[in-house]
């Protein structure tokens, strides 16, 4: 899997394909190096990223609340979301989404 740890975008430069260019190009790298995934974390509040990324196909495949973050950040928690890159990938993210309740098939808990 690729890891995407941090994507920004300048407020001033928001909604002019930049996200969404430097997105696919993470992607690209992924699929080049053999990654069947990439992942990311949003925090569950954050809806303009949620929605960004669900539009760009990932999928949520694990929430982990930290009340621990709510003072510092006014964040209950991340989404861990997934976007398969091929066959296996998605095989792969579908069997995670049969393993939700354990929550072991994400890594977090």
């Amino acid at each position: 899997d690729l890891y995407i740890a941090h994507l920004a975008v300048l407020p001033g430069a928001r909604c002019r394909g930049i996200g969404r260019r430097l997105l696919a190009a993470a992607e690209r790298l992924a699929a080049e190096a053999g990654c069947l995934r990439c992942a990311l974390d949003v925090f569950i509040e954050n809806r303009r990223a949620r929605t960004f990324y669900e539009r760009a196909g990932y999928i949520t495949t694990h929430i982990a609340h930290n009340p621990r973050l709510i003072p510092g950040t006014g964040y209950s928690g991340v989404l861990r979301l997934v976007k398969p890159l091929d066959r296996a990938g998605e095989e792969h993210v579908s069997q995670i989404l049969g393993n939700e309740d354990d929550g072991r098939a994400s890594g977090m808990r």
